[in-house]
C-alpha cells in the first residue's frame, strides 16, 4: 500500500506535473515520514519519538524513491517488504 500511495501515486504525480523528480521525491518522502507518526501506520513511534520517527521514515522515503526511479516499482516493493520483514524479525527475536 505504501509504495502505491507514496511512490507510484504522490511521487509520480508531482514529478509528472512539475517535471522535477527531486520535488516529487522530497514531497513524497516528507509525507511518508509524517504518515509514520500517525496511528494509521500501525507503529507506536508517534507516541515515543515523533521527530526521530519522522526523520528516519523520510530518509527511507528518499531511499525508496530512488529505488523506484532507478530500479522500478517492483524493486521498491520488494526492498520495502524485505526491510519491514527484517524489522519485524528483529523485534520478535528481541522480545523472545
Amino acid at each position: 500500500f505504501e509504495e502505491l500511495l507514496f511512490r507510484l501515486g504522490i511521487l509520480t504525480l508531482v514529478w509528472a506535473l512539475t517535471r522535477r523528480f527531486g520535488l516529487g521525491l522530497v514531497v513524497s518522502a516528507l509525507l511518508f515520514g509524517l504518515y509514520h507518526i500517525t496511528p494509521l501506520s500501525g507503529m507506536d513511534a508517534y507516541t515515543t519519538t515523533p521527530i526521530t520517527a519522522t526523520l528516519a521514515s523520510a530518509a527511507m522515503g528518499v531511499y525508496m524513491g530512488l529505488i523506484y526511479r532507478y530500479r522500478g516499482f517492483v524493486a521498491a516493493v520488494v526492498v520495502h517488504g524485505l526491510g519491514d520483514w527484517i524489522v519485524i524479525m528483529m523485534i520478535t527475536t528481541l522480545r523472545g
